[in-house]
């Protein structure tokens, strides 16, 4: 039993995946998105979002970005970052950090399985497989690029204890070890603790199960952000297929191939796009764009955020969205 617990909580890159969800204490969360070139955050409060920080990749003591590497800015003021934010929004000193990251594709991997074809008997062994010889579960696997591993149900309930029939889906995920790393040593650096690590597309593939009408009909839904799109079939809520591709484009190509092999029954398009493309011409006619324009109406209200000049601000982007939502699970 000891063993287990040891091994959940090494290998996975959320840190406290408790029944009491990502936000168990009521101490203020700082919600990062990290990009290869870009920083931002939301500070929120016991009852959500209160500030928000566009651009924070310049600060002098800024978080990492996507590939583990500081940011332009060097050196560190006399108040960590985390100190400034929870002063600026008026919040307890006491902080905890989410990271959600668009990772690099060579440092994350989605897949949608069962223990059956892992052939393990339980999620904590199949973790403890994958840490130990990830070759033996995948088939193959770059030799030296250790990762840190998750298991959810195939709901993506990010709260959820995972204890699955041996046929039922399974969402795997992973992200490299050392990029993990990164994020887990400048929380400590701020003397903050760490609520979870997750990859961007996980992130809104949980949000848009959670929000979207799922669990009505099928639904196709890709994620397209800065490293590439991610696409994902739904039947109803569950999860049963996930994979990479290069472009929004592909991502739906690869999907309409799948809906017969898949048994999907009319499912309903959906896109989210960490910016804006001209790619979106090219889409299925049908499809349903989560964006500024509705998703205030996807979403049920609007967030009105204070930023770091004093004033506040409408922020209907679907990243400021999704950010604030986490920090309510």
């Amino acid at each position: 039993m000891l063993k287990d617990i040891t091994t959940f909580f090494r290998e996975m890159p959320v840190t406290h995946y408790l029944a009491g969800g990502l936000c168990s204490t009521k101490e203020p969360t700082l919600a990062f998105f990290i990009g290869h070139e870009q920083i931002e955050a939301l500070a929120a409060g016991v009852r959500g979002g209160v500030g928000y920080e566009i651009s924070l990749e310049k600060d002098n003591d800024s978080p990492p970005l996507a590939n583990g590497q500081s940011s332009l800015s060097a050196g560190q003021g006399s108040r960590t970052l985390s100190r400034k934010l929870t002063s600026r929004y008026r919040l307890r000193k006491n902080v905890k950090h989410l990271f959600i990251v668009d990772a690099e594709k060579k440092d994350r991997f989605f897949d949608v399985s069962t223990l059956e074809r892992l052939r393990q008997k339980s999620v904590a062994t199949a973790l403890e497989e994958m840490q130990e010889n990830p070759q033996q579960i995948f088939g193959s696997w770059p030799e030296q690029t250790p990762f840190r591993w998750a298991i959810l149900n195939r709901e993506i309930g990010l709260g959820a204890e995972t204890n699955p029939r041996i046929d039922e889906p399974l969402v795997i995920f992973g992200m490299a070890d050392e990029l993990c790393a990164s994020f887990e040593s400048w929380s400590q650096t701020q003397g903050a603790s760490l609520i979870a690590i997750l990859p961007l597309p996980i992130a809104v593939l949980a949000w848009c199960n959670n929000t979207l009408m799922t669990e009505d009909r099928d639904s196709l839904i890709v994620v397209a952000t800065d490293q590439g799109a991610v696409s994902a079939a739904f039947r109803r809520r569950s999860l049963i297929y996930i994979s990479q591709e290069e472009t929004a484009s592909d991502a739906f190509s690869v999907l309409e191939r799948e809906i017969d092999d898949l048994g999907l029954e009319s499912p309903v398009r959906y896109l989210w796009a960490l910016n804006d493309t001209e790619e979106w011409r090219s889409m299925p006619e049908d499809l349903v764009i989560i964006e500024e324009e509705n998703i205030r109406k996807i979403s049920g209200e609007s967030l009105s955020l204070q930023e770091g000049h004093g004033k506040r601000i409408k922020h209907d982007r679907p990243l400021a969205h999704l950010l604030n939502w986490l920090t309510q699970q």
